[in-house]
């Protein structure tokens, strides 16, 4: 029974110890709606920006913010660059490095918050039948935001979307 307190107790002090290390401004950037509960950030290096979305000069640093909605879990991939000329041009390239679609578009632009974004349709395949995800992706100034989630419900990633004051 002590082993287990002590266990316990020293996961929760690792667990502050963390959160404290990698607390990043966005999770005080959303104004979250009812049903919508932040769980906390995560670092991420630069090479997992590079594995994750596109080697490119100018990275400075990233952090991953992560959210739940009912049973979707979400995410906020905040990647800072050196300059917002960088902050485009990744952009430009990560949607580059996506195949042409044969059922249509996998971009559409979007608006929110003030500020222009590009929806981001994928497919994966889940119990072998493909289903349709989607990211959110934008800049503003030279910060690069990507949302997603473990969802098809673009509602639910639109409205997580619109409660960021990024």
């Amino acid at each position: 029974m002590l082993n287990k307190f002590t266990l316990v107790s020293a996961l929760l002090i690792l667990m502050l110890a963390i959160s404290g290390c990698t607390d990043s401004p966005e999770n005080n950037a959303a104004d979250l709606p009812e049903g919508y509960e932040y769980l906390g950030d995560l670092p991420m290096s630069i090479d997992d920006v590079e594995e994750d979305y596109v080697s490119i000069d100018g990275i400075v640093g990233a952090s991953e913010s992560l959210y739940k909605h009912s049973d979707v879990d979400l995410y906020i991939d905040t990647i800072e660059m050196e300059n917002s000329e960088l902050a485009d041009e990744f952009i430009v390239q990560y949607k580059a490095g996506f195949k042409q679609m044969m059922d249509g578009s996998r971009f559409t632009d979007v608006s929110f918050n003030d500020h222009s974004a590009v929806a981001i349709k994928e497919h994966v395949v889940i119990s072998g039948e493909q289903v349709p995800r989607y990211k959110y992706l934008w800049s503003n100034g030279n910060f690069v935001y990507v949302l997603g989630g473990n969802t098809d419900d673009m509602d639910v990633l639109k409205t997580f979307a619109e409660s960021t004051e990024l």
